[in-house]
């Protein structure tokens, strides 16, 4: 089976890229309330904007190349088995570990920093991992 490069896949990956750059720089430099929003110029709201909507477009652009690469060949039962047992063992164990890592951080955090609220400090930590396993 030969195969052959989609192009616009790659545009939608550098796309995704620089989208989960751009909010990974910027997430949490703005605060978000109607006060604050109204003392900021235009260029500032517009840029507000572009980092809370258009940055986080990445994420589901990868998801969305991920869905095409996987659904492009057909799948029998023994293809479908073969899939899963070679990657799900591996998201698990990732996310397994990432997961340790994160609560003792967060153990860490919350604990030398009694004034660290810890559900807050438990978004900061977790509310990435939506997406896993």
């Amino acid at each position: 089976m030969s195969k052959t490069r989609v192009e616009w896949i790659d545009l939608v990956r550098a796309i995704a890229i620089l989208t989960v750059l751009y909010i990974h720089a910027t997430d949490g430099i703005y605060i978000i309330s109607s006060d604050a929003i109204m003392n900021y110029t235009l260029f500032s709201r517009i840029f507000q904007f572009a980092s809370l909507f258009v940055g986080r477009i990445g994420v589901p652009f990868f998801l969305m190349i991920t869905g095409y690469l996987l659904l492009d060949r057909s799948y029998d039962d023994e293809r479908i088995k073969k899939f899963w047992s070679k990657n799900c063992k591996n998201l698990i164990i990732v996310t397994v570990i990432w997961a340790i890592i994160y609560a003792i951080s967060l153990q860490f955090v919350t604990l030398n920093s009694p004034a660290v609220n810890p559900v807050e400090a438990g978004n900061l930590f977790f509310s990435h991992m939506w997406y896993m396993p």
